[in-house]
Formats: C-alpha cells, structure tokens, sequence
C-alpha cells in the first residue's frame, strides 16, 4: 500500500519527541514483550557520528516509554537481548551498556583495548546471554565534501560471568568490506540463523557500500574465541549484491 499510494489507515501515528529530531533505528522485541520496541532519535544538526538517544515505544498503545539515556554517551547502535527482555546499547565512545526497557542499567562493557583512536559502536549483535558481535567504526570528518569513514573492525565478546572476565576476539577480516559505492554509509544488515550444525551460530551480514554477504561462523565444536571465525564461501556459491 506504501509503494502504489494505496490510502492506508494507520493503528496511530507517534510524532517524534520534539520535532528537530530524525529516526535513525526501530528495532521491535524479538520475544517475550512484543508490545515494545525501541527507537533511536537523533537530534538534527547534532555534528559526528549519527547517534542519539534510544526511547521505549509501547505499540499497543502508541505511546512512549522510558528514555535510555543512562549510559554517558550518546547511542549508535541498539539491539535487543534474545528473549527480550534487555536491551545493548552501542555508544559513540565505543562502550556497550546493557538496560531494561525501564532503563535501569545492568552491565558494562569497554572498548577493546586494541581499539586505539575514536571508535564508536557501529552496530551490534546479542547472540546469546553473554556473547555479543560488535562493529566499530570511525568518525568520518564531517565534511560533506568527504565519503563516509569505513575503518570496520569486528570482534566477537565473550563474557565469563562466574570469573567477571570478558574476551575480545577479533575477526581476522570485515565480513561485509566496503568494496562497492563507499560514497554510501556503511548501515550493516544481519540475518543469524541457529543450531544449524556443524556451526552453533551462522550470521550472514550485508553492508551498503559492499558488493558481498559475508559470514560469521560459531563451530559447536570448539568453545571460546577459538569457535569463531569468518568464513569465506566459495565463489560459485557467494550471495553477492545485487541480486540481478
């Protein structure tokens, strides 16, 4: 009905919290509390990286909820966990805060320590309770003259809850590099699938600006950083974009 101007009646209509912000992500629960979901609004003007403040959305009512902004930083990324009931939140400084959708913080996560420079949180994965996939990226100049930056680093994050011991392990290469138009932003799309054996994890992730569908590989048969791995797919059998 959108595409051939059909009239379509919508359930309501939410205007943003004030109007000088723009919707940057909506990203609706995966399981337990359908009813939410939660949305990133940036402040139009706002110079940087394209972040702002995540808000709770009731879509039963067509209401807001609480404001998640009890993390020190502006967001970049938002996911939600798998069952969710929290949500990670990907900062501009590079950190991964963990809330409720009431926004009480629960945990925090740093920037890798090998991330030297102004990395932020580009987009973010929850896989399982503590195991997390993470792109950061750097800031572009701003100039509008100039591309978009595209300085991909991706890591796994392994969290030991019993020994309070997180381990990055670092993609050895970019699933999705920006071989194409890099004059687009590098928005990443990911379809996970689960328990597909030999592989307890697959996720299959596209960018704007690349021209393939990269891989991330979790083996059931080792444990730790050890599993995981990027996997390059055969050329007669590599999804590639686009699908002409």
């Amino acid at each position: 009905g959108l595409i051939d101007g059909t009239k379509l009646d919508p359930l309501f209509v939410l205007s943003p919290p004030s109007p000088d912000m723009a919707l940057i992500d909506l990203v609706p629960n995966p399981s337990d509390r359908p009813e939410l979901a939660v949305a990133l609004y940036r402040q139009d003007g706002t110079p940087g990286v394209n972040s702002g403040t995540p808000i709770m959305i009731n879509l039963s009512s067509g209401s807001f909820g609480a404001q998640l902004d009890a993390t020190g930083s502006r967001a970049t990324a938002i996911c939600w966990s798998v069952k969710g009931k929290q949500i990670a939140v990907g900062l501009e400084s590079g950190e991964i805060v963990q809330v409720t959708p009431e926004g009480e913080p629960k945990d925090r996560i740093a920037k890798p320590d090998s991330l030297q420079g102004s990395y932020y949180v580009s987009d973010l994965r929850w896989l399982e309770n503590h195991v997390f996939i993470a792109t950061y990226n750097l800031p572009s100049s701003g100039s509008p003259d100039d591309d978009p930056e595209h300085s991909y680093e991706v890591y796994t994050i392994l969290r030991d809850a019993k020994a309070t011991q997180i381990t990055f392990a670092k993609m050895p290469m970019d699933p999705a590099p920006p071989y194409g138009d890099t004059t687009q932003p590098g928005t990443r799309f990911a379809a996970w699938l689960k328990g597909w054996e030999p592989s307890k994890h697959l996720v299959f992730v596209a960018s704007g600006p690349s021209t393939d569908v990269g891989l991330i590989c979790c083996s059931s048969g080792d444990a730790g950083a050890a599993a995981w791995s990027t996997v390059e797919l055969e050329e007669t059998s590599k999804p590639i974009l686009p699908f002409s």
